[in-house]
C-alpha cells in the first residue's frame, strides 16, 4: 500500500529594495505582508511544494509569485487568465529520433474562499524528426510560446506555462536572463511553472503534466506502429525548417 508522504509548502518572497514589515494578514489563503496598515507587494516570489525522502527532497512544484502571495499553489494559479501544459518524449527511430509533445490547457476559477474550480483540455501534439533528446524540450517550448503569442485572444493576458525540465534555469528564464532556446526569450506575460509528472497528482499542475506525459507517449506508439506515419511523409516543415506536424485532438482521443 502507498502511503502519500507529507508535504512541505515553502512561499519565498523577494523584494528589490529594504521593505520594513511589521504584521502578516491571512485571508481566503492569500498572505499579506503589512506595514503601518499597509500591503506592502513583493516583487517576486515562489510557492514550492516537496517532500523528504532517504536519497533527499522531492520537490513537487514551484509556482511563480508576482502580486498575490498563496500558500496554496493551486490557488496561486487564479492569477493566470489560461495555464498551458506541455511534455515532449523522444525516442530513437533509426538514424533520427521522434519527439511527441502533448500539450493541455487549464483554467482556474477562484469561488468561494479558498476553493478554486479547475478545469483541463487536451489541446494538441507536437511531433518532431530529428531533434537531439537534449535539446527537444526547449525547442517545443518555443514553438508553443510562438504559437500563443499569435493567437489574438490572448494578447496582454498572464499565462502560466507548465513545465517538468530544466528546474536549475526556471529562475533566470521567467527573469528573462537566459533564453528559452537559442536566442528567444520568455515573452512578456509568461511565467514557467515547474511541475513533476510523477508525484503530487492533488496539484493541478501535476496532473495536467502527467497527461501532457501520457498523451504524448501513446502517440508515439500509434505513430510508430502505423506504416502510413512511421517512415514521416505525413510531415512539414515548422518557421525554423525542421520536420513538424500538429495532431488535432476529437472526442478527447488524438487523431
Amino acid at each position: 500500500m502507498n502511503v502519500k508522504k507529507k508535504r512541505s509548502a515553502h512561499t519565498v518572497i523577494e523584494f528589490d529594495i529594504p521593505v520594513q514589515a511589521d504584521s502578516f494578514r491571512y485571508k481566503d489563503g492569500i498572505i499579506e505582508v503589512m506595514y503601518e496598515g499597509e500591503v506592502v507587494t513583493p516583487d517576486r516570489g515562489q510557492v514550492r511544494i516537496s517532500y523528504d525522502r532517504p536519497k533527499g527532497s522531492k520537490l513537487l512544484n514551484a509556482t511563480p509569485i508576482e502580486e498575490t502571495v498563496c500558500l496554496d499553489p493551486n490557488l496561486q494559479l487564479t492569477e493566470y487568465y489560461q495555464i498551458v501544459a506541455v511534455d515532449t518524449n523522444t525516442k530513437r527511430l533509426g538514424d533520427t529520433t521522434i519527439s511527441m509533445a502533448g500539450v493541455f490547457l487549464g483554467v482556474a476559477n477562484k469561488i468561494a474562499g479558498d476553493k478554486i474550480n479547475f478545469t483541463i483540455q487536451p489541446c494538441v501534439l507536437y511531433e518532431y524528426r530529428g531533434l537531439s533528446p537534449e535539446n527537444a524540450e526547449r525547442y517545443v517550448w518555443r514553438k508553443l510560446l510562438h504559437e500563443l503569442t499569435n493567437e489574438e485572444k490572448l494578447t496582454d493576458k498572464k499565462i502560466g506555462v507548465v513545465i517538468d525540465s530544466s528546474l536549475s534555469d526556471l529562475r533566470a528564464i521567467n527573469e528573462r536572463t537566459l533564453p528559452v532556446y537559442e536566442d528567444y526569450y520568455l515573452p512578456d506575460g509568461y511565467n514557467l511553472i515547474y511541475a513533476s509528472s510523477d508525484a503530487g497528482m492533488e496539484y493541478a499542475v501535476n496532473k495536467m503534466i502527467r497527461q501532457c506525459d501520457k498523451i504524448a507517449n501513446q502517440k508515439i506508439d500509434v505513430v510508430l506502429k502505423n506504416e502510413a506515419y512511421r517512415d514521416g511523409t505525413h510531415l512539414e516543415q515548422d518557421e525554423w525548417g525542421n520536420q513538424f506536424t500538429t495532431w488535432y485532438f476529437q472526442l478527447n482521443r488524438a487523431e
